[in-house]
């Protein structure tokens, strides 16, 4: 079974559409579970020093 030209360049484009879409979503899924790392990471330390803000601490922490 033979393709003609159109038929292959239309294949190549469905395809190559497909993995950049793919590769799409999966950054974008990478980037959101970045971004739930960071936001994390960051309460920490604002948790740390307002309950320890009492203390005498410095709210200059907060900033780190």
């Amino acid at each position: 079974m033979k393709l003609s030209i159109e038929a292959k360049v239309a294949a190549g484009i469905g395809i190559a559409f497909a993995a950049l879409s793919i590769g799409a979503i999966a950054q974008e899924q990478n980037e959101r579970a970045t971004a739930g790392l960071s936001q994390t990471s960051l309460q920490a330390p604002d948790s740390y020093v307002s309950a320890h803000a009492d203390t005498g601490e410095s709210q200059l922490l907060a900033q780190y």
